[in-house]
């Protein structure tokens, strides 16, 4: 006899996650230093495209997705992944405090005080 374990299925919220899509990517962007332009190259769509994608405006499609993640050097599911949105949301800072002149993401993220950094000051600066 073989036994099914039942699995406990999380719904989704489709806007969150295209959201967290549209965060990752913005962060990821900065971290790696490419643009908006490189990655519309990379796509091969216009730059504004990508600019109405990551403001929310129109939806990531699976390819665009996996072509996205791609060009990142990363995978769809860290693309998707909500756990540093989570932190940030729980450490208090809402997104776009910390962004120069209104940009989307923050280039530098500071350390809270009780987080120690290897090598580093409490002051440091770290690329996102």
């Amino acid at each position: 006899m073989s036994s099914v374990q039942e699995m406990e299925v999380t719904r989704l919220d489709p806007n969150q996650v295209e959201n967290v899509i549209s965060f990752n990517v913005k962060v990821m962007l900065t971290a790696t230093g490419k643009s908006q332009s490189s990655l519309a190259d990379y796509l091969g769509v216009r730059r504004s495209t990508i600019s109405v994608k990551l403001s929310g405006k129109t939806q990531w499609s699976v390819p665009d997705l996996v072509n996205t993640a791609n060009f990142l050097d990363t995978t769809p599911e860290a693309l998707m992944d909500d756990s540093m949105m989570k932190t940030i949301n729980r450490m208090g800072i809402q997104q776009g405090s910390l962004t120069p002149a209104g940009a989307a993401m923050p280039r530098y993220f500071l350390m809270p005080e009780s987080s120690e950094c290897p090598g580093c000051d409490s002051n440091a600066r770290h690329l996102l």
